[in-house]
């Protein structure tokens, strides 16, 4: 059996959060578990964070020697800024965190007490939605502790896919060679957690909340470029093509589930960023509602027809 020298590693990319990351350190450094390592990536911001990050710690001096902060050499974005913070990691589980968030001081033990008494590869559990005003809102998501069933769940967006409210084996990304694509920097987690969800063998949900996820106003939802729209298909296309690799399963035992997926993005992204209508639209264009039309209100229908239209009126097939 190999032996780890963490039993935790935190993961933690940075990148402009100076406001915010003394509240999500000082959550990390004063959890309740001793065996923990910490992994920030400097992914090049223009503020104050990494200092500040250096300051905090200098009130930790017991966390010091867990605690490693790698430079990028440029802004790589969240998805490499991840990729090479599992790269460098040494826990045997790994436990992401945002810069601008923070979690609640027994989170780690309580999710690996989990995880080693049930021999778990992730660990889920709740979280608050946590707004500037300081208002929480619990959130409920009743996730499968059955992985083909969570797989379903992530696929049909019944859940979010946040990476970071879960405790997940490192072995589950080295084995199979599990890895946020080049370029996705929106909906990286969506990218990433279906393929993690679909290797793994045991999970377990807690229906205790321990992560604050900060709403922000300058958070990606918020200012949506053409690149996140970009993003965001190429997120979607990176399952599809995982799904189309494995011989042991059928495409088409998907197809409405993926058809459900890029039309709900589509909606998504359209209410989010409806001035990138056009860039939305070039993206399945002739996609059709077809028998999963009951799923989407009359409002969503006429969105989905709408974009849609647009781009493909010459051949004038519309959605029913």
């Amino acid at each position: 059996m190999k032996m780890f020298k963490y039993k935790v590693s935190i993961l933690v990319p940075i990148y402009n959060v100076e406001n915010y990351i003394e509240s999500c350190a000082c959550s990390l450094f004063e959890q309740t578990m001793e065996e923990i390592e910490y992994v920030f990536i400097d992914d090049c911001g223009t503020d104050n964070s990494i200092s500040l990050l250096n300051n905090i710690l200098e009130k930790y001096p017991e966390r010091k020697d867990n605690v490693r902060v790698i430079h990028n050499l440029r802004n790589l974005g969240i998805g490499q800024s991840r990729n090479k913070a599992v790269e460098n990691a040494l826990g045997e589980y790994l436990y992401y965190v945002d810069s601008d968030d923070f979690i609640e001081k027994n989170t780690i033990q309580l999710l690996y007490d989990e995880a080693k008494k049930y021999d778990l590869d992730i660990v889920a559990a709740e979280f608050y939605l946590f707004y500037p005003n300081g208002t929480k809102i619990r959130t409920n998501y009743l996730i499968s502790d059955v992985p083909e069933s969570f797989f379903f769940q992530l696929l049909n967006k019944q859940i979010p896919s946040y990476l970071c409210n879960k405790l997940i084996r490192r072995n589950l990304y080295i084995d199979n060679e599990i890895k946020v694509p080049e370029e996705v920097n929106f909906m990286e987690d969506f990218a990433t957690l279906p393929r993690l969800v679909f290797h793994s063998r045991k999970i377990a949900y807690l229906p205790i909340p321990l992560y604050y996820y900060r709403q922000n106003q300058n958070s990606y939802c918020n200012s949506l470029k053409k690149s996140s729209i970009i993003s965001a298909f190429k997120a979607i296309e990176t399952i599809e093509t995982f799904l189309n690799s494995k011989a042991n399963i059928k495409l088409k035992d998907y197809s409405l589930d993926l058809q459900y997926c890029k039309l709900q993005t589509k909606l998504m992204l359209s209410y989010a960023a409806p001035e990138l209508a056009e860039v939305i639209c070039n993206y399945y264009p002739l996609l059709e509602l077809g028998e999963l039309s009951y799923r989407f209100n009359y409002r969503e229908r006429i969105l989905l027809k709408y974009i849609t239209k647009k781009n493909i009126r010459k051949s004038g097939s519309l959605f029913g």
